[in-house]
């Protein structure tokens, strides 16, 4: 008789810093979220949410030809032990529809979506 061993595939273990949502002024409704994201094991983030807007999206900035773009992405790959940032200049989170006004200090609620790790709710501080 032959002995199976069975081993659950490694989950990650998603660690993130710094991260901060951008106050414009209360008329303006989408605004944008930073942070920086560092897992153990390779991962792919799919999507991100937060109970103060309609929808989050992820979407990156690129220069092009000396004009600075912006666009949607998918998902994004999150390789192993090396630090996927979100930054005013690339990667970003916009954070379209606010139901509320952001208020300078406060944290509010945002759940990142990942393949591998699950859901990680984050609470992310405004700021200007």
């Amino acid at each position: 008789t032959g002995l199976l061993t069975l081993t659950a595939p490694a989950v990650a273990e998603v660690t993130v810093t710094g991260a901060w949502l951008r106050i414009l002024p209360p008329m303006v409704k989408t605004t944008a979220a930073y942070m920086d994201i560092l897992s153990t094991a390779p991962d792919r983030l799919i999507s991100a949410s937060s109970p103060v807007a309609e929808r989050v999206e992820m979407h990156e900035s690129k220069m092009v030809d000396g004009v600075m773009n912006m666009a949607p992405v998918g998902a994004v790959e999150v390789a192993k032990n090396q630090r996927l940032s979100f930054s005013p200049q690339g990667l970003h989170f916009m954070v379209i529809g606010l139901k509320q006004n952001l208020r300078s200090g406060e944290s509010y609620p945002l759940t990142l979506h990942f393949e591998q790790a699950g859901q990680v709710v984050l609470s992310v501080r405004a700021a200007r």
